[in-house]
C-alpha cells in the first residue's frame, strides 16, 4: 500500500478506492430519487389527453 493510501485511510477512514465507490453509490441513489420525484411531479402536473368526438 502506498503512503498516500495509508495517510488517506488514516484521515478519512477508508481507502481512496473504497471511498470513491461509496461516493458513487450515494450519488447514484440521490440521482435516482431525484429522477423519480421529477417523473412523479410531471405525472401529477400533466392532464390526461382528452379526445374530442364530433357527433353528426
Amino acid at each position: 500500500m502506498s503512503q498516500f493510501n495509508r495517510e488517506y485511510a488514516c484521515i478519512f477512514g477508508l481507502l481512496p478506492l473504497k471511498d470513491i465507490a461509496y461516493l458513487r453509490k450515494v450519488i447514484n441513489v440521490r440521482d435516482n430519487l431525484w429522477r423519480r420525484q421529477r417523473v412523479r411531479k410531471v405525472a401529477i402536473d400533466s392532464k390526461p389527453p382528452t379526445a374530442s368526438i364530433a357527433i353528426i
